[in-house]
């Protein structure tokens, strides 16, 4: 070896360190793996080795310590407040567990079941129901927040069904609750109103907030999606996925 090549290593050497180095100040409770922040949390995923763990990026330290698991991040903050920031895990028990990460100060466990957790959500309460397997619900939320009613209309959650895994992930289109009204067209310094014969009185217009259909079937052996996301919601029916989109089904 030359010493322009002795150099040159020496080099690279001395970059790997310092980036390194300064990885590990960064996350100091991280020594390698691919992150991914979770938008309004104060988390992110680390993946590593075919493991995943949940890292709180305020205090350094591992809130869910790197696993066998399949984790996914629902962020629809837009139509259902309380639904921001829910993690779900499919762990290799085949359990499925639901994680609040809005306030990383509180308990993030909301609730734990085998092969499923669903949630439908309204503007007044959540509605957490497990058909198949309700008794054996593990939750922080008082007793009156649980609803097994299996005709509620899923919005996101995980439901295992042998090794497939169906993702629900919708929500219906709403007026956006935090904009300001739509400006009028004939006079821009105005806002645009519109008759609303249920009272018989004039309403600000405002902004839609487009509807969220991802919902999907994931093959937990592969990591491929069997059904495509995109869709309102997914049913089975001991044979057939029947997928819903914009009101029509199909199988």
């Amino acid at each position: 070896m030359n010493s322009n090549q002795s150099k040159s290593l020496a080099l690279l050497i001395s970059i790997l360190f310092l980036t390194g180095l300064g990885y590990c100040q960064d996350y100091p409770g991280i020594k390698k793996g691919e992150i991914e922040k979770l938008e309004g949390t104060d988390y992110a995923l680390v993946k590593s080795k075919k493991k995943t763990g949940l890292y709180n990026l305020k205090t350094g330290e591992y809130a869910i310590k790197p696993q066998k698991s399949i984790f996914f991040y629902f962020n629809n903050s837009k139509q259902f407040e309380a639904s921001q920031t829910l993690l779900f895990q499919l762990d290799d028990k085949r359990f499925v567990t639901v994680y609040n990460l809005k306030d990383s100060d509180t308990t993030l466990l909301l609730a734990k079941n085998k092969s499923e957790i669903i949630i439908s959500n309204s503007w007044y309460y959540h509605n957490w129901f497990c058909p198949d397997h309700n008794a054996d619900v593990e939750t922080t939320l008082p007793a009156d927040s649980i609803y097994p009613d299996n005709l509620c209309m899923p919005n996101v959650g995980l439901r295992l069904i042998k090794n497939s895994l169906i993702v629900y992930n919708y929500m219906p289109k709403i007026v956006d609750p935090l904009s300001e009204p739509i400006k009028s067209s004939s006079d821009p310094s105005k806002d645009s109103v519109q008759f609303n014969p249920a009272v018989s009185e004039y309403e600000l217009v405002y902004p839609d907030v487009p509807a969220v259909r991802n919902s999907g079937v994931m093959s937990i052996i592969t990591g491929e999606w069997l059904i495509e996301p995109k869709y309102q919601n997914i049913f089975y029916d001991s044979e057939h996925y029947i997928c819903l989109s914009n009101g029509d089904s199909q199988k």
